[in-house]
């Protein structure tokens, strides 16, 4: 039965004078599990018998009798596109409507979902990104003539910081609880942790050289230099085997890495100069591939010492097999294409796309 047909029982029996008790016995008795609640009862049988005739709900002002979605959720569209930022909350208030419709129009209808906005490295120009697309173009048409051999000849390195005290993300730090006092408290991040400084140089079959800055010391000329150097006579000694071309190098933009003395060096070493485009950590080996890796694999984990912690990150560079490195440097010139595809944009890595198992 309808709410309004057992109103208007409800009705009957107290014409009748029937009182609530045995309104409510008779109720049960005769609809058994679809007899509505004791407070539905009291409650029409009290405005029953206080005088209410009608059975029907009494109008309420300003409750719109119907929403016209078709008008609205373009309307709301045009809104959230003004601003993207906005709450449902002033949505609501500003077209008079609940919370619960904004949601559904938005949610269900437009397909909409509130995201954190993306963090970039930089600014990108439109000469920046030109530029992008020029030296993409170039490393892809020298990778093309010969594959193969591009990457056995490949060489890259970059710095980065280590933390002694690596947080996990938002997300990693979830749990499953069906109670939340049971979740697990975890501290706020210091920052005063321990740190150093990681100098990394690699190609296709594992590490050449990686060394640690000393405490309060960063990389210098003179300092990147002697690992020119070293490096030099690591390939000559270690990778006999490797094609007899001159090393192919890929390095960022930093000072020590562009200074006049530095690439002197390396021209009287004999070395290829791989263009790197200004502000690209997304186009270097490094950073979109071996230190996101090497910092997945830190999260959550606090070391007493930094020293432990260099300890710990050397083994992990030791333990990686060679075809682990080789699908490093090979994800680049995919990355070279999607850079020309997005016309010189930065490539957003997805989930775990240039990332293995640890």
């Amino acid at each position: 039965m309808s709410t309004l047909e057992f109103r208007a029982v409800i009705k009957f029996l107290v014409k009748d004078r029937v009182d609530l008790k045995a309104t409510m016995d008779k109720m049960k008795s005769v609809y058994g599990n679809e007899c509505p609640s004791d407070s539905f009862i009291k409650y029409w049988h009290r405005e029953f018998k206080c005088g209410r005739v009608s059975i029907e709900d009494e109008p309420r002002s300003g409750r719109p009798t119907e929403i016209d979605y078709s008008n609205l959720a373009p309307k709301i569209k045009a809104a959230i596109e003004e601003n993207r930022k906005c709450d449902l909350n002033s949505l609501a208030l500003k077209y008079n409507v609940s919370y619960g419709v904004i949601q559904k129009i938005v949610t269900k209808d437009l397909g909409m979902r509130k995201l954190t906005t993306k963090w970039i490295p930089h600014v990108l120009s439109v000469a920046n990104k030109q530029e992008r697309v020029k030296c993409c173009v170039a490393n892809l048409d020298l990778y093309n003539k010969q594959p193969n051999a591009f990457l056995k000849c490949l060489v890259t390195m970059d710095e980065t910081w280590v933390l002694q005290s690596t947080p996990e993300t938002r997300t990693e730090a979830s749990e499953w609880v069906d109670d939340p006092d049971k979740v697990s408290k975890r501290p706020r991040h210091s920052q005063n942790v321990g740190k150093a400084m990681l100098c990394v140089w690699w190609d296709s079959k594992g590490i050449l050289l990686a060394e640690w800055c000393d405490k309060g010391s960063t990389i210098n000329g003179d300092h990147y230099r002697k690992q020119l150097d070293k490096v030099h006579e690591i390939l000559k000694t270690k990778r006999s085997d490797r094609p007899k071309r001159k090393p192919l190098f890929l390095q960022d933009n930093a000072r020590p890495h562009k200074a006049q003395e530095t690439m002197k060096k390396i021209k009287d070493l004999g070395w290829k100069i791989i263009d790197h485009p200004p502000y690209s950590p997304d186009l270097a080996p490094s950073d979109f591939f071996l230190f996101s890796n090497l910092k997945r694999f830190l999260r959550g984990r606090s070391y007493e010492t930094t020293d432990t912690m260099k300890l710990v990150v050397q083994q992990y560079l030791e333990e990686r097999p060679e075809e682990w490195f080789l699908h490093g440097l090979a994800r680049l010139p995919d990355r070279w294409e999607a850079c020309i595809d997005k016309e010189g944009d930065y490539v957003q890595s997805k989930t775990l796309a240039h990332l293995l198992p640890i």
